[in-house]
């Protein structure tokens, strides 16, 4: 490296974009020599569950290696702060073995409290957290969003968000102070992040997750289900909650299997949680947004040459600590 190049903070790769558009075909095509795969799907971090989170393949998953994959107990909760805690240790141990940590998946407020940081906010007693759950089973989430308008009365949080109300919820309990009130402090940002958006045309984007849920099927979405019940996994485990296996398990709770019914749920539900994660996205800063095909401007975006390092705007090269 010439004496003059500059020292920045380390870089990291992220690549996001809304469920179906063709993250893992992208990622299959970069250098296994230069990157690792960290994943930012909440849902494909658990084990067991494969067919209906789309999660990788083994042999994709040894073609370039990927972490932060089946770490975790279907029963398990999985957290932003235990989300942070695990990927930054990646991060590390990645930059550590001088490779080029890429970032990856769905879950778009992982990515956000990732790149502008954690929010410091309390830690919630289990004897709060289990009163919230109580309440969400007695009076549901209507009746929840209600009692948060009451006592939150500038809160954002959707209606239809039962995740964030009973978060707001936990810390009211916990604080006496609404959520929107709470301040929060955020952690620094200790890398440099390059972060590109993956989005095709709506049609498009939409076929190909009608496809994938077809393809689900096909591999068995079932019959992995019916394995992780026979393993005593509950029906109200945390990654039951995920689409695909609550429109499943909803209908063998009713004791009505009609596989054209619960495939064009999972397609309705999946195409509207697409469009929510694109407008979660848009409102991300620093985003570099392209089809996902157009692999000559995604490298360039990344600004990586595998062959001499990081390159830097003015073309000088980074040292990647």
């Amino acid at each position: 490296m010439s004496s003059n190049a500059k020292i920045n903070k380390p870089v990291v790769i992220c690549i996001f974009g809304p469920t179906g558009v063709g993250k893992t075909e992208l990622l299959l095509s970069l250098n296994p020599e230069v990157y690792e795969v960290i994943n930012a799907d909440s849902l494909q971090a658990y084990q067991k569950l494969s067919i209906g989170t789309a999660k990788p393949t083994i042999q994709e998953q040894q073609y370039i290696k990927h972490w932060g994959y089946d770490i975790l107990d279907p029963s398990e909760d999985y957290s932003v702060g235990k989300f942070i805690k695990i990927t930054t240790e990646y991060i590390e141990d990645i930059l550590r073995r001088h490779k080029i940590p890429v970032v990856s998946g769905g879950t778009a407020f992982y990515f956000k409290s990732l790149i502008e940081g954690a929010p410091s906010t309390p830690e919630i007693d289990n004897d709060i957290r289990k009163r919230v759950q109580k309440e969400l089973g007695t009076l549901g989430s209507n009746t929840l969003y209600g009692i948060l308008k009451q006592v939150d009365p500038t809160s954002k949080v959707n209606s239809g968000d039962t995740y964030r109300i009973t978060r707001a919820l936990e810390i009211y309990y916990q604080t006496g102070i609404p959520q929107s009130l709470y301040k929060a402090s955020r952690m620094p940002r200790p890398y440099e992040y390059r972060i590109i958006g993956l989005d095709r045309p709506r049609a498009d984007l939409y076929q190909r997750i009608n496809k994938r849920v077809d393809i689900m099927f096909d591999k068995g979405l079932i019959q992995e289900i019916k394995n992780i019940l026979k393993e005593g996994i509950s029906y109200d485990a945390p990654a039951f909650k995920a689409i695909g296996y609550k429109e499943v398990l909803n209908a063998i709770d009713q004791g009505c299997i009609c596989l054209e019914m619960i495939k064009n749920n999972i397609k309705q539900n999946s195409r509207q949680y697409a469009k929510r994660q694109l407008t979660f996205f848009r409102s991300l800063t620093g985003v570099k947004w392209c089809h996902p095909d157009n692999t000559l401007l995604i490298n360039d975006l990344i600004g990586i040459d595998p062959f001499k390092g990081i390159s830097d705007n003015d073309g000088s090269i980074v040292e990647n600590r």
